[in-house]
């Protein structure tokens, strides 16, 4: 692609010169775009960026325009938002120019008085494995105008996994081992798991790992094969992935070796994405990990009670009761006792001394402002900002 101007242009030139790069980089963006979409990999199609695959990781997603079936990252999808009240134009889709849905009595309607369901039916159609693949979550879940029908969603993955979807071949795969909508089959499961983990998806790599583990699937145990589609799900940042590979360094399970360094960061990962099981998991690593180290959990400086108390009192506040009920244990038997620094006996435990809880981490405890303060210089300032910042 060129561009032209006239020659007598003082910077006829230089200008010449720039649009034809600006044109040449224009026409690689489409051509790779279009390669890009022969492929199967998707990307915006505003910005043509990489679409986030891994929305475990913190990404935020994408927006789907049903109206063409066009895919945008959600940071195109804010910033048409925030300007469409500035523009009716922008109200409408950034690519087909159609009218944007509007709600009515909690569903969203087009001009022409299709439903996003029966958009989703007619890009389904069309062979469109998302549009197939949400009619599935809608059936399995039992969301909005679907009622939970579990023989319908297992076709609708069935359809979408045909149709190339990585997650409908994850979501196909759980139905064949659960036996929801069909009858239970770990060969056919194991199949499609292996279909999606060629697609890189985290999900389907953690399932298949299962199977190598665990000999009642009737599959050849293979750990090492399981440790590396662990890590590799663990990498793109799958929790339970994450979750499985922390426990197996702690407790030197399926292969692992027992490494607590490297079970704490695997099991902090899992706990920062909101994994339950894995706070309460990370507590015991922390306060197993100073007991190996140092001999004891109250070294000033590298005490991991507040961290841990605190991320068994988080997964409390999420739904775990037996992390709950340890805390308050460990607090009211080993921290509640005694002021960290002098060592003076509470009232509770037949001294005279009204201790008071650090009011950052809430779990050591001081009866003065004087004691608080020599302990915090000594090396709580150290342990509770280890706390603050997770």
């Amino acid at each position: 692609m060129e561009r032209h101007f006239k020659p007598n242009h003082p910077d006829a030139a230089y200008i010449e010169s720039e649009m034809n790069r600006y044109a040449d980089i224009q026409q690689e963006r489409w051509s790779r775009r279009v390669e890009v979409e022969v492929e199967g990999t998707e990307t915006c199609a505003v910005c043509l960026e990489p679409l986030p695959r891994h929305p475990w990781l913190g990404d935020k997603g994408q927006a789907m325009m049903l109206c063409c079936a066009s895919a945008i990252c959600s940071d195109c999808d804010v910033q048409r938002k925030n300007k469409a009240g500035t523009s009716k134009s922008l109200n409408k889709c950034l690519l087909c120019r159609t009218p944007l849905p509007v709600l009515k009595n909690g569903q969203a309607f087009f001009r022409d008085g299709e439903s996003e369901f029966e958009k989703y039916k007619k890009w389904s159609r069309k062979g469109k494995g998302f549009a197939s693949y949400m009619i599935g979550k809608r059936y399995s879940e039992g969301v909005q105008d679907c009622k939970q029908d579990f023989f319908k969603a297992f076709e609708y993955f069935k359809l979408a996994s045909e149709q190339g979807n990585d997650k409908a071949m994850t979501d196909l795969g759980v139905c064949l081992i659960q036996g929801e909508g069909c009858k239970v089959d770990y060969k056919k499961a194991k199949i499609w798991f292996e279909k999606a983990a060629k697609k890189e998806n985290a999900k389907a790599m953690c399932y298949l790992a299962y199977f190598l583990v665990d000999p009642q699937f009737g599959f050849i145990v293979d750990f090492r094969k399981a440790q590396s589609l662990l890590l590799r799900s663990a990498t793109l940042g799958f929790p339970p992935a994450q979750e499985r590979v922390g426990l197996g360094y702690w407790k030197a399970e399926y292969g692992y070796p027992k490494d607590l360094d490297r079970a704490a960061d695997y099991l902090q990962q899992a706990a920062d994405q909101g994994e339950v099981s894995s706070m309460m998991a990370l507590a015991q690593v922390l306060l197993e990990k100073a007991e190996k180290e140092y001999g004891s959990l109250n070294i000033m400086g590298e005490s991991p009670m507040p961290r841990a108390i605190n991320w068994m009192r988080r997964a409390g506040r999420l739904g775990d009761s037996e992390a709950d009920r340890r805390a308050k244990i460990t607090v009211d038997f080993f921290m509640k006792k005694n002021c960290m620094n002098c060592g003076a006996l509470s009232a509770d435990s037949g001294g005279t001394a009204k201790l008071k809880h650090c009011a950052k981490c809430k779990v050591v405890f001081y009866c003065s402002p004087e004691c608080q303060k020599e302990n915090w210089r000594d090396g709580h300032k150290r342990d509770c900002f280890k706390y603050m910042g997770r």
